[in-house]
Order: structure tokens, then sequence, then C-alpha cells
């Protein structure tokens, strides 16, 4: 069955929201630069809240769950990891993306911009 667009008929998915994949691949990025899980998922929900997204965030050693937008319209997303042990510097170069988001003013399209270098610098720390 295909899937439903927003007036439930068939249809096909909304196009990919880039502030969802940033939040992603920062997701991704924290946890194996050893991030520890409770810390992760209060860091990563404030960053969602901050870029305009509904979220809820589940981390394990091996996994990251995470959804988006209100339950009744979710999509969720599900990443195998790999257990690892935390690297400082890694970890000191992701947290220099997080607080510039937390103070950036969001909505304007200099924040566009910032996020795609804030995107592009998570992929260059990650080496993905």
């Amino acid at each position: 069955m295909g899937a439903q667009s927003e007036g439930g008929k068939p249809g096909t998915y909304p196009p990919p929201d880039p502030r969802i994949g940033f939040v992603l691949a920062l997701g991704r990025a924290l946890h194996r630069a050893g991030e520890p899980a409770n810390r992760l998922e209060d860091l990563m929900e404030h960053v969602a809240r901050k870029v305009g997204i509904q979220t809820q965030f589940f981390f394990t050693p091996t996994s990251i769950f995470a959804a988006f937008g209100s339950e009744e319209r979710q999509r969720t997303h599900l990443i195998r990891t790999e257990p690892s042990s935390p690297d400082l510097g890694r970890l000191a170069r992701l947290d220099i993306v997080v607080v510039r988001v937390q103070y950036e003013r969001v909505g304007t399209p200099e924040f566009a911009v910032k996020r795609q270098a804030h995107y592009a610098f998570v992929v260059e720390v990650t080496g993905d």
C-alpha cells in the first residue's frame, strides 16, 4: 500500500526536511564520539527544538531511535550503531556545533546557510 498524503489519500511521502537530516547526522556523530546516552537525548531534543522540529529520541549503545513530528503524523528513524569509547577531541569539535545552534537566531535565511555549514562540519569531523 502506498504512503498517505496530507489529506489521508494515497500519495508520496513529503520531501525530505534538511533540518531532520542535520539532526540525525549530529546525533549519529555525537553517538559515535561516545557522548553518554542520557546527555545525548537532552542535547538532541534541545537542538531539534531550536531548529523548529518536534522530536522524541531514544539512544542505546547500539542504536538511535528518532521520531519526528506530532504523534499522529510521526516519522521514525532507526539507526544501528556500534558501541564506542569517548573520543574527547571529536566530542569537543562537535560541541562547537551544538553551542552555535543553541545561540543562533533560527528562522532566518542566514540560519539555513549556517545549518548547511554545520552539517558539512559534522560530516568532516566524523569522516562520513
